[in-house]
């Protein structure tokens, strides 16, 4: 959909609802000075809203008449720092009533844009031989390669590799692998492995009758969380700019370059007018 953008490993924003748009902007800085004019063209709104976010002091007003509505399936080390920009209203998931997904949770290196396709799977006792193809959309190449340490499915598996595409894995728990295989960096195998081990003793709780909210507390901050964000276009724009900076954690950083192909189409002026502002004073600009 053209509302979604994928973002990290297992992680998502959605623009969901908007309110208003650049012509609101311009009707409300209009009636500052009673001059309510219907059918302004794309070059006086152009110039009053360039007006208004170049000046010193900025009139930031007439731009808190436009909302957005924004889904986000982000780290909760990310909500939580995301969650300091406090102009602005959250609803989380909560899981004191829900679960979390299983197995779902943030993996440093990995993205979205990376893909493996399995081309086929055969059974050579004792192992499960899969041979796979990996392909990054960023890339021209459609062959990116994996070194072949790069592999972990998790504690449950014997695991060989070999040179031509393939891997054997002998599952120790039975017949069947229980989720599928991750593709990592070889040195975040101990934080995956921490990872998996968090959620397998979380289900034990759960399934041991121990409740939510207190099985809860072993999960860490990587463990993806969910919530709606609902913020006017000024504290939008304030958001981007801090994630923008080059100091800023690029973990966040992604979710801000995804919101901003999602709201340009809806404010493409305002957009227009404080990219060309800023951009050009050192912050990151977008891919």
């Amino acid at each position: 959909m053209d509302n979604i953008i994928r973002v990290l490993n297992k992680g998502m924003i959605e623009l969901q609802d908007v309110f208003g748009g650049d012509e609101t902007i311009c009707q409300c800085a209009a009636v500052c000075y009673g001059k309510i004019n219907k059918n302004m063209t794309d070059k006086t709104k152009r110039s009053m809203i360039k007006k208004m976010l170049l000046s010193t002091p900025k009139h930031n007003t007439p731009f808190e008449s436009v909302v957005f509505r924004l889904h986000v399936i982000a780290p909760i080390f990310v909500a939580r720092q995301w969650m300091r920009h406090r102009i602005g209203t959250f609803v989380e998931k909560s899981l004191r009533y829900t679960t979390a997904h299983s197995f779902r949770y943030f993996i440093p290196g990995i993205d979205s844009n990376t893909r493996i396709f399995i081309s086929s799977v055969e059974t050579e006792e004792p192992y499960v031989v899969i041979s796979y193809r990996i392909v990054d959309d960023k890339k021209s190449d459609s062959k990116a390669s994996v070194p072949t340490q790069s592999f972990f499915v998790s504690n449950l598996y014997s695991m060989d590799v070999d040179d031509i595409g393939r891997i054997k894995i002998n599952y120790l728990g039975g017949t069947e692998l229980p989720h599928p295989i991750q593709f990592v960096p070889k040195e975040t195998i101990p934080y995956i492995q921490a990872m998996e081990a968090q959620f397998i003793a979380y289900e034990s709780l759960l399934g041991n009758g121990v409740r939510k909210e207190i099985a809860r507390g072993i999960l860490g901050t990587s463990v993806y969380t969910e919530f709606i964000w609902t913020v006017n276009l000024w504290s939008f724009l304030n958001w981007v700019e801090k994630r923008f900076h080059l100091a800023a954690q690029k973990e966040h950083s992604v979710y801000a370059r995804a919101a901003i192909k999602l709201v340009t189409p809806k404010v493409p002026i305002t957009m227009s007018i404080f990219s060309a502002d800023h951009y050009c004073k050192g912050m990151q600009e977008p891919e």
